[in-house]
């Protein structure tokens, strides 16, 4: 009788374990993924728009850093802008620049479908300045705390690349620039994007 218990209970834990091996293999648009290992590297990239100083921002963003589990994530990130910002009421030829450095967190919910969603945390510091065409205007610049949650809709192309789209939030400290505050800098980011997951 404790043979045919043993038996059975070692039959049920190597099922189980198959079934777990299957669930986790990766869903993949152009080819069939791959377990990878717990611990990798992630790199993303992308393009922001977000409304800013009465005009839209087109920002170039990057993330890199850890995974773990390919779930969670965490790292530094970078943003700046790639166009010229003009704030209102400012001198004729001067324009603003938008930059923001820090820390990330990022969790994936169940990596290995095909579609799935993510959920970044950006925390840093930001940085406004006037420039004009010989480039710094000689205004000095500002910086601020930064928050941005967000939420990613990711497509799995390969078994180690993603592509995203999303939107976010931007949160900002205090801010008196010349004429430019907080509000001016708060509010939606829409994103897209690919991330890079290694292994």
């Amino acid at each position: 009788m404790n043979t045919l218990r043993s038996t059975f209970l070692a039959l049920t834990l190597v099922v189980v374990n198959i079934s777990n091996v299957a669930a986790q293999e990766e869903e993949t648009l152009f080819k069939k993924g791959e377990n990878g290992s717990n611990l990798g590297f992630v790199f993303a990239t992308g393009l922001n728009v977000s409304p800013m100083v009465e005009s839209t921002g087109a920002i170039f963003h990057m993330r890199a850093g850890l995974a773990v589990n390919k779930n969670f994530a965490f790292g530094g990130f970078y943003q700046a802008t790639l166009n010229d910002l003009e704030p209102l009421g400012e001198q004729p030829a001067i324009y603003m620049d938008y930059r923001a450095a820090g820390a990330y967190l990022e969790y994936t919910v169940q990596p290995a479908k095909l579609v799935h969603l993510s959920f970044p945390l950006l925390i840093g510091i930001g940085e406004v300045e006037m420039d004009n065409e010989a480039g710094s205007a000689g205004f000095g610049e500002e910086n601020f705390f930064v928050i941005e949650p967000g939420a990613n809709l990711e497509i799995n192309l390969h078994k180690n690349l993603r592509l995203n789209a999303g939107a976010a939030y931007r949160i900002t400290g205090d801010l008196a620039y010349r004429n430019v505050d907080s509000s001016d800098l708060q509010g939606f980011v829409g994103s897209i994007g690919l991330k890079l997951v290694l292994p």
